[in-house]
Order: structure tokens, then C-alpha cells, then sequence
């Protein structure tokens, strides 16, 4: 890994301003060499090129909240080069996350996959067991159909899930300078 990029941020809001500022040890800033970025998406959308600018040591980047506006929401692909006089080296490409625009997403569902599917699996059993079916195997809600061999595989997986989403909650506090710890039942 680049020794300095662990300060750029693994994600950036579509809509949002997105700013970073960092040196890079083994490729410092002045030394003639040009650092810019390409995201790719999966989905196979045009690339996304932008360039970091110099100031003293540092590189900054700067993208303005027009510029990120059209950004597909997921996980992207970003990948970092360096270019001079002709010379280019490109760096293993990172994953990046692109989260949505929360103030122009009409009915978007702000939780996660996790939280979402939680939700799906406690609803699930709620049913089964309010129905007097927990002995069913299948079942149907908003036009999905799920098929188990028991309650015991739905409550595996809401146990699965509960790791999942309280891992996320703890990846959110940390970010926002909170604490990373993270409580699992078992």
C-alpha cells in the first residue's frame, strides 16, 4: 500500500462536496509526479477521471457537489496512478464506496443490505409464528419467496445479520469518532 493513503476516505456521498488532503511518502507531492484517480463502476457507466492538486507537500483533491451529483450510488472501484513525463504507474485499485444523495433520492431506504434483510428475516418469523406455522417451510412477502428447513435456519441467519448490522453501526461510530466496539450475543 501507498504509505499515506490510509487517511483518504473509503467513501463519499453523490451530491456532496468530497475533499482530501494528504501526503504520500513514497510519492510525495513536487516531485514531478502528477497524481490522479479514475472510479470504475460495475455497472459499466463511463469512467470518472479527476486529478489532485499540489500545495507544498500535500496533494488535494476537490470535487464540488455538481460534479458528484451523477454519481451511481454502490461500491466502486477506484483506482490511483501516477503520471510524468510520459511514465505512468498505476496503483492496485481499492474499493470505494459511493453512498447515495439522501436530499434528491425520493423513495430510497436509507438502511443497508444487512438491516434490511434483519428486518425481512424478523418479519419472517413473525409471521410464521403468529400464523401458528412454524413448522411451515416457505413463505412469500412482497413477492419474494424464502424457503427454510426450520425456524432454528431463520433464527441462524437473524443472529447472522444482528453481527452484521451491529459491526456496521460500529464502522458508522468510529468514522464519526465514536466508539468501535462492537457487542455480539451468542
Amino acid at each position: 500500500m501507498l504509505s499515506g493513503m490510509d487517511t483518504f476516505p473509503s467513501f463519499l456521498r453523490a451530491g456532496d462536496s468530497f475533499s482530501w488532503r494528504g501526503r504520500l511518502k513514497d510519492a510525495p507531492a513536487g516531485s514531478g509526479w502528477a497524481l490522479a484517480f479514475r472510479i470504475l463502476w460495475p455497472s459499466g457507466m463511463a469512467p470518472y477521471d479527476f486529478g489532485a492538486g499540489v500545495d507544498g507537500e500535500d496533494y488535494t483533491v476537490v470535487l464540488s457537489g455538481a460534479e458528484t451529483a451523477p454519481f451511481i450510488p454502490g461500491r466502486v472501484t477506484l483506482v490511483l496512478f501516477f503520471t510524468r513525463d510520459g511514465e505512468r504507474i498505476t496503483l492496485p485499485p481499492r474499493r470505494f464506496e459511493i453512498l447515495p444523495d439522501l436530499l434528491s433520492a425520493g423513495g430510497l431506504d436509507p438502511r443497508s443490505f444487512a438491516e434490511r434483510a434483519l428486518a425481512d428475516l424478523e418479519n419472517a418469523l413473525a409471521l410464521m409464528m403468529a400464523g401458528g406455522q412454524g413448522h411451515v417451510e416457505q413463505y412469500s412477502i412482497a413477492g419474494r419467496s424464502m424457503k427454510f428447513r426450520s425456524v432454528a435456519d431463520i433464527i441462524a441467519l437473524i443472529r447472522y445479520y444482528e453481527a452484521q448490522v451491529a459491526a456496521g453501526n460500529a464502522l458508522t461510530a468510529a468514522i464519526a469518532g465514536g466508539s468501535a466496539r462492537v457487542q455480539v450475543r451468542f
